[in-house]
């Protein structure tokens, strides 16, 4: 159910062409006559913008909405992904040389997970931030905003691009990254 997880997000949140969105690297091969060759790029799972705002939002399918162990939350791994690709938005956003304005506002990080509200009104729920311990944490991208998703109420509200949810969980978003300031 984890590839269905990550597509329902992708389909109620997500930007339709988000490949200009993704980082790549690439290999100088010695004694190739080619300067470089492209290796296969990064892929965040969903894009979506909104009010100028970069929301970079991860599907994880983990189990913590039921265990609410800290080892049933994303790993560092997950974790420096999630910075990377705001790093390079980051990057990309600094001075675009033919407007010589900012693209984007801002750059938020969030990893959502299923979780079952049980009927409760409010069908998302902080978790926390996750942070690196190499990076300054100064830039709201360089912090995660963990969330749960009621499974039941993505179902309900499925549909392409659905600006009402998007709006809804950018405020989550953007709520617990200003009442949550992350400084180490």
């Amino acid at each position: 159910f984890e590839y269905v997880w990550e597509n329902m997000i992708d389909y109620v949140f997500g930007e339709n062409n988000k490949e200009r969105y993704f980082p790549h690297a690439r290999w100088h091969i010695a004694g190739e006559s080619e300067d470089s060759t492209v290796s296969s790029a990064l892929e965040p799972d969903t894009i979506t913008i909104r009010n100028n705002k970069v929301y970079i939002l991860d599907a994880k399918y983990y189990k913590y909405g039921i265990s609410r162990q800290p080892w049933d939350l994303p790993h560092t791994d997950s974790i420096q992904k999630q910075i990377t690709y705001g790093e390079y938005l980051h990057s990309k956003n600094s001075i675009i040389p033919t407007k010589r304005i900012k693209e984007y506002d801002d750059i938020y990080n969030a990893f959502i997970m299923p979780f079952d509200c049980s009927g409760a009104e409010e069908k998302y729920e902080f978790v926390g931030i996750a942070t690196a311990d190499w990076k300054t944490s100064s830039s709201n991208y360089e912090k995660v905003i963990g969330l749960l998703l009621d499974t039941r109420h993505l179902i309900e509200s499925y549909a392409r691009y659905n600006l009402q949810e998007i709006d809804r969980v950018i405020q989550k978003i953007e709520a617990e990254a200003k009442r949550h300031k992350v400084t180490e």
